[in-house]
């Protein structure tokens, strides 16, 4: 009796046995990293009971899967994991940063300075001049006298081609890297006012293997920078005059953008039309956008002091003016709208931010303080950094605003799990506790094609742990 045959299909047996043994130990093993840790930076843990922190995790290759659960309570904390490998990766696992998700849309700006790679392509663009918020009239005369297989270099006047600044709108579609595949300008017929003298531009032609189009405006040159929120059929919108060293300079009142924030309707021949006025010469508006009531929020920087300004986005209505923050960086570095609070944290380098109340449209500043600690010193904790960079989390009962990171973590070749997560707890008269979650999976360090990651865009998601919200300000 031959035995070879037999003696082979029972070893590939036990060797696929042995693989399966394996394969499940490796998964059991990977389940078991995922213990997590809390470390208290400042005050105490108990400031944050009643909280439960959301943590969706998962490896790089979409297998692997832990969903923890992690409760403060009166004596500590507990984390509950739910484990599970999966061949296929569910349907509302996101894609890896590598995935391409092609969005769409929309910019308002005046004529760019950019750069402009090409061949043939980029050389009939030069000669037929086509409309788009790239200032091909003055580039199409400085190419003119530029000799083929030569680079020229000129500073012109822009004033000298445009009569008035046009104001362009551009449809960009964009990869989930942020990588602008194909944008498609057209000139909108409201302008931002006549062109001033002395708009110099230095561009730059390069007629070698391929053509290189350049332009780049001089610092002393004021441009235009413009802000646009979609808003009915059309969008509010406004602009002010920047250079390269943070001067600014006011628009004409001549003109509806001069003297505040305005309506634009989308069609070609609609009409800038005065919606928020403004005293631009004393006052800098740095953001705009409509909260979960349909209000205008406007922030704005007067006299080194941060503005709210809460707004009927129809009429320009003012409903509140509230003064938040002295400032010497005007600026906003984030700002969150929670369910029922608001967010602000300005542009500064001393940790500063301000916390705003919303109950039944009205806002009400409640708390002002820092986020910054001279009491926490270990460099292994970068608290500051993750809150204040990446997007956050916030819960607020009335009495107590807890503070996490959230929507926007770093990606883990920025550091992801590696670094901890940080929470911090306020009430009404300052910070009660700081502290970090960390987990076996991110103290592992794994190898690049190994790494782990945050499972979606809101990794860690606060709730109360009970059904019922705490405090008086219950949504």
């Amino acid at each position: 009796m031959r035995k070879g045959p037999l003696a082979a299909m029972a070893a590939l047996l036990v060797l696929s046995l042995a693989l399966l043994i394996g394969a499940h130990l490796a998964v059991n093993s990977r389940r078991d990293q995922v213990d997590w840790n809390v470390t208290v930076l400042e005050g105490d843990l108990s400031a944050a009971q009643g909280v439960t922190a959301a943590i969706r995790l998962q490896d790089r290759e979409g297998n692997l899967f832990w969903d923890t659960a992690l409760t403060i309570g009166p004596e500590g904390y507990e984390a509950d994991t739910d484990f599970a490998f999966l061949q296929e990766p569910p349907e509302d696992v996101s894609e890896p940063v590598q995935g391409w998700s092609v969005d769409t849309f929309t910019a308002y700006s005046t004529l760019s300075l950019l750069e402009v790679t090409g061949a043939a392509d980029v050389e009939a663009r030069v000669l037929q001049g086509e409309q788009s918020d790239f200032p091909w009239l003055a580039i199409r005369d400085v190419f003119s006298r530029t000799p083929m297989g030569e680079t020229r270099t000129e500073i012109v006047d822009l004033a000298d081609y445009y009569e008035e600044f046009p104001l362009m709108v551009t449809e960009y579609q964009s990869s989930v890297s942020g990588r602008i595949v194909s944008d498609h300008p057209r000139t909108l017929a409201p302008t931002l006012g006549p062109m001033p003298e002395n708009t110099m531009v230095e561009i730059t032609v390069n007629r070698n293997r391929t053509v290189t189009v350049s332009a780049m405006a001089e610092s002393e040159t004021l441009w235009p920078q413009i802000q646009f929120l979609p808003w009915g059929e059309g969008g509010l919108v406004y602009a002010d005059m920047v250079n390269q060293t943070g001067d600014r300079a006011p628009f004409s009142s001549d003109i509806p953008l001069g003297r505040g924030i305005c309506y634009l309707p989308t069609e070609e021949d609609g009409e800038l039309t005065l919606c928020l006025p403004f005293d631009l010469s004393r006052t800098e508006i740095l953001d705009m956008e409509l909260d979960s009531e349909g209000q205008l929020l406007v922030w704005t920087c007067e006299e080194d002091t941060l503005f709210l300004t809460v707004a009927d986005p129809d009429t320009g209505a003012v409903r509140q003016r509230l003064e938040l923050l002295e400032t010497k960086n005007p600026g906003l570095r984030l700002i969150h709208q929670g369910e029922n609070c608001l967010l602000v944290v300005p542009f500064d380098d001393e940790g500063r931010f301000c916390l705003l109340e919303r109950q039944e449209g009205a806002y009400k500043l409640v708390l002002r303080d820092r986020l910054l600690s001279e009491s926490v010193e270990d460099p292994c904790y970068p608290v500051e950094f993750q809150l204040f960079l990446c997007g956050t989390s916030v819960l607020w009962d009335g009495e107590r605003m807890i503070w996490t990171l959230g929507e926007g973590a770093p990606e883990p070749e920025y550091g992801g799990l590696s670094k901890p997560i940080p929470l911090a707890v306020y009430d009404r008269t300052g910070r009660q506790c700081l502290a970090v979650l960390d987990c076996g999976l991110g103290r592992e360090r794994a190898k690049w094609t190994d790494y782990y990651r945050f499972r979606d865009e809101d990794p860690v998601a606060l709730d109360w742990t009970n059904a019922e919200r705490p405090g008086v300000n219950q949504a």
